[in-house]
């Protein structure tokens, strides 16, 4: 069982190979990045890629997972495999960091590549 969950709102992308007929991940992105609610995810046993989106959110899981807390964008690439990049919110331009700076539905982001963890468990934001 693979499952793609996000918290708040996003878009899972998926892509079709005419020649052998498989629909595959692509990616799973964020969106508008100012809304967003206390999530509680349940988790069942199997491979998921969940974005919990913004609030306060919790994700409850028995088997390993990658799972981001706040906001990003997974890709998949048949060169690189599977990829995150970590967003984070910014009042200016003026705050960027080492990232890539976006503007995602009106609200300046700063992007950074991040390292996946198969993660278990009970999982809280601060």
């Amino acid at each position: 069982e693979f499952s793609t969950i996000l918290g708040d709102l996003g878009r899972v992308s998926y892509s079709f190979d005419g020649g052998t007929g498989l629909t595959s991940f692509a990616g799973m992105i964020s969106s508008y990045p100012q809304l967003g609610g206390d999530d509680r995810i349940e988790l069942s046993p199997g491979e998921h890629l969940v974005i919990a989106g913004g609030g306060v959110d919790e994700v409850n899981q028995s088997s390993g997972a990658p799972v981001e807390m706040g906001l990003g964008r997974f890709v998949f690439s048949q060169t690189s495999g599977l990829e995150f990049f970590r967003w984070l919110s910014l009042s200016s331009p003026q705050e960027l960091g080492s990232g890539t700076l976006l503007t995602v539905d009106g609200t300046l982001i700063e992007e950074l590549p991040a390292i996946l963890s198969l993660t278990y468990g009970n999982l809280r934001e601060p």
